[in-house]
């Protein structure tokens, strides 16, 4: 479950985790020229994110989580500053799921280049 159905619905740790995950690789993506460890959380959700990648698991059919995150990386550092800044602006500043819901902005990520959603 990745929302709130009732106020009586439990939430788990894990999407907040998770959430804060890519809100700090976004940040810190946004000023880095070069994809590394450093732009992940020091301890276990940064440590879960960087080991979780194809070169680890050979077997893995498709990319995994270290590998998606870097062919994030990789698309928003060729789209430009501006798109880096600004993506992370839009998460940043939609975090609310009530308010989201009540009032969705479908158009969130239109400004993001074709190449953000190639894979």
């Amino acid at each position: 479950m990745l929302f709130k159905l009732s106020p009586d619905s439990p939430r788990f740790k894990v999407f907040d985790l998770l959430n804060a995950e890519l809100l700090f690789f976004l940040e810190h993506a946004a000023s880095a020229d070069e994809f590394d460890r450093t732009l992940f959380t020091e301890g276990a959700v940064g440590d879960a994110c960087w080991e979780n990648a194809r070169e680890n698991y050979p077997r893995a059919q498709s990319a995994l989580t270290r590998d998606k995150f870097e062919f994030l990386f990789d698309s928003i550092n060729a789209a430009g500053e501006d798109i880096k800044t600004r993506l992370y602006d839009a998460v940043y500043s939609n975090q609310s799921f009530s308010v989201f819901f009540d009032n969705p902005v479908r158009d969130i990520l239109d400004f993001l280049p074709p190449e953000c959603f190639a894979k």
